[in-house]
């Protein structure tokens, strides 16, 4: 990649930074694309939610990125994006990974029918593969972006040379669609504190174990297994076991594989 190319990706990314609102951003991130060689961005601010992103004015996102309007409504009734495999790769997913219209996936995947046939409508517009980035954010909150192309790209080469790029200018437009989306943010200046026995309680509340067994596994008494269960749920403010467990993963308190 040229000193020059760098130069102007770095420029974009500062004006990206400095975005003073969601619709400008998006246009800086088309500027990005188009630099490393993908002609269509296209955004997901929350894969677990069934609806388009927005800016501050009202006007849909993906429309500002060159999307058709007729397949933005139609994704939009038939809540595609909730299992799109895109996204479905992106909540498992870290780091930026590629996928083509020739089956060929930088990650492991599996794609049942309905999934083969969204990335087929995607394919018939004439988009030959892309780079999907996978932004985690606090609460379980994920979001992808992808940079896609219209022609035929070495995306593996690619990702190498742009990986850094691609992260940051994921990361700086998610920013400013969670600003923009304010209203969604979910209150997180109350950190609960949970002690180590209780996040001991709870990782094997997500395993699956019930109340004896826990107390088995921890050598603990019934009563004191449930002591720090009902602390724990008291400090997440749930009413359940499985809304303990639910919140404990949102925070990032489970550990991985629980």
């Amino acid at each position: 990649m040229s000193a020059n190319k760098n130069a102007v990706i770095g420029d974009l990314l500062r004006q990206l930074s400095r975005a003073p609102a969601l619709s400008r951003a998006a246009t800086v991130l088309s500027q990005i694309g188009r630099e490393i060689g993908c002609e269509l961005i296209a955004t997901a601010y929350n894969v677990s939610h069934d609806k388009a992103l927005r800016d501050e004015k009202g006007e849909i996102v993906s429309k500002v990125l060159g999307w058709p309007g007729h397949m933005i409504d139609h994704w939009e009734r038939q809540r595609y994006i909730l299992v799109h495999p895109v996204h479905m790769a992106a909540r498992v997913e870290w780091s930026p990974f590629y996928w083509t219209n020739k089956g060929r996936w930088s990650c492991a995947i599996e794609t049942d029918r309905l999934q083969r046939k969204l990335l087929h409508s995607i394919y018939d517009i004439g988009v030959k593969g892309g780079i999907t980035v996978p932004v985690h954010m606090p609460m379980g909150h994920v979001s992808a972006v992808s940079f896609t192309s219209f022609k035929e790209t070495d995306w593996n080469g690619l990702l190498a040379d742009h990986q850094a790029s691609l992260i940051a200018a994921a990361s700086l437009f998610v920013h400013h669609a969670r600003r923009a989306q304010y209203q969604d943010i979910p209150d997180t200046t109350h950190y609960p504190r949970l002690t180590r026995r209780e996040i001991e309680c709870v990782n094997l509340v997500a395993a699956g174990s019930s109340d004896t067994e826990i107390a088995e596994a921890l050598s603990l008494s019934y009563p004191t297994v449930r002591f720090h269960l009902e602390n724990a749920g008291r400090k997440l403010k749930s009413r359940s076991r499985g809304q303990t467990a639910a919140r404990a993963a949102q925070l990032g308190i489970l550990r991985p594989g629980a």
